[in-house]
C-alpha cells in the first residue's frame, strides 16, 4: 500500500511540475510580447481574421464567415417577445446608420406593438430579432458604437454585409417573400414599404 501511495505522490509531483512549466512558459511568452510592443496588435478588439467567403444557405448572400461576429446559430424569430430593452437595442444599433425611413417606421411599429396599440406580426418579429442579433455581432467584432462616420464607406459596408448576412442565416431568413401577389422585403412590414 505504501508503494502505491509513493507512486501517486510521484505522479502528482510530475503533473504539478508539468503544469508549472506551462504556466511559466505562458508568462514568459506574455512578457516577451509586452516587451516587443506588439501586444496591442495581438489583442486588438475586432481584429480581422483571414477572409473566408461563403454563400448563405438561407440568405443566398456572399459574406465572410470569419469576420461576421461569431458562428452561425440555430435561432428562431417565431416566438419573439417585444420588450422595451430590446427596442432600445434596436434604436442604438440602427443609430449607427444614415437615417432610413423604413427603419424609423419599423421602430415606430415596435413601440406601438409594445404599447398594445397594434398586433405583433411576423414582419415585426423578424425585424426585431434580426436587429438585436445583428447588434450582438457588431459588439463581438468590437464595433458596439461604430457608426458610418467612423470607417471608410467600403469597410463599413463590408462590416454590415458580413453581420447582416450571418444574422439572416441565424434565423434562416431570405430577404424576399411573396405577400399579396407581390415580392416584398421579409424584415419590413408591408405598411412600411408602401
Amino acid at each position: 500500500m505504501s508503494h502505491l501511495i509513493d507512486q501517486i505522490k510521484k505522479g502528482a509531483n510530475n503533473f504539478a511540475a508539468y503544469v508549472k512549466k506551462i504556466i511559466d512558459d505562458f508568462f514568459k511568452w506574455l512578457e516577451d510580447l509586452l516587451k516587443s510592443g506588439k501586444a496591442d496588435e495581438v489583442f486588438e478588439t475586432g481584429k480581422k481574421f483571414p477572409t473566408k467567403l461563403v454563400v448563405g444557405k438561407y440568405s443566398k448572400r456572399t459574406f465572410d464567415i470569419n469576420n461576421c461576429g461569431g458562428k452561425i446559430l440555430n435561432l428562431s424569430w417565431k416566438e419573439a417577445k417585444i420588450t422595451k430593452e430590446g427596442i432600445d437595442v434596436v434604436k442604438k444599433h440602427l443609430s449607427r446608420f444614415e437615417t432610413d425611413i423604413w427603419n424609423e417606421r419599423m421602430i415606430d411599429r415596435l413601440e406601438r406593438v409594445f404599447k398594445n396599440e397594434i398586433e405583433l406580426t411576423d414582419f415585426d418579429k423578424r425585424f426585431f430579432t434580426h436587429e438585436t442579433r445583428e447588434f450582438e455581432r457588431y459588439k463581438v467584432l468590437g464595433h458596439e458604437k461604430t457608426t458610418y462616420l467612423d470607417m471608410s464607406e467600403k469597410d463599413f459596408a463590408e462590416l454590415w454585409e458580413n453581420t447582416h448576412s450571418a444574422t439572416l442565416e441565424d434565423y434562416k431568413v431570405f430577404e424576399k417573400i411573396r405577400y399579396d401577389d407581390k415580392t416584398i422585403h421579409s424584415l419590413y412590414h408591408p405598411d412600411v414599404q408602401f
